[in-house]
């Protein structure tokens, strides 16, 4: 009996004289896809794989095709307690849209309408212009008396 180390840490027993027969059984492999030779006082042991013509991307669009093909609608379906599970789905989105709707209406309780607040943000905005128009024009000033002090000095 003799044992191979193989490259990969795993060892193989060899107890006749045919090592390529015990190494085929050992990786369950065919024996025509094995062939040992001997290089150095090493043994090299070459393990074809058979190929296939390929097609396996198209085989796999063909299962994703079959897989959309076959969702089912389980709208219909009953829960445990009878009811239908669509009712029970549309009846979730209406609590949670409700819910939304209240938490928008919370957010700012002084508006009645809409009116009120489009009024507010056009007073606010008029103010802003105000603020903005002031500081330009007192940079304007500024500038002015900077460039009459620098030609009252030449």
């Amino acid at each position: 009996m003799q044992i191979i180390h193989t490259l990969g840490g795993r060892l193989l027993e060899v107890h006749s004289d045919s090592i390529e027969e015990d190494v085929a059984s050992q990786l369950s492999l065919p024996l025509d896809c094995i062939q040992i030779k001997e290089v150095c006082g090493k043994l090299r042991l070459l393990v074809r794989l058979r190929g296939a013509k390929g097609g396996f991307g198209s085989n796999l669009r063909r299962a994703g095709k079959r897989q959309q093909r076959n969702k089912a609608n389980v709208d219909a379906c009953r829960d445990l307690s009878g009811r239908r599970i669509g009712d029970v789905r549309r009846e979730r989105e209406l609590r949670e849209a409700r819910e939304r709707k209240e938490g928008e209406v919370k957010a700012d309780p002084t508006a009645e309408d809409g009116h009120v607040q489009k009024e507010a943000a056009a007073e606010k905005k008029r103010a802003r212009e105000a603020e903005l128009e002031d500081k330009l024009s007192k940079a304007r000033n500024t500038i002015a008396n900077q460039v009459q002090a620098v030609t009252h000095v030449e």
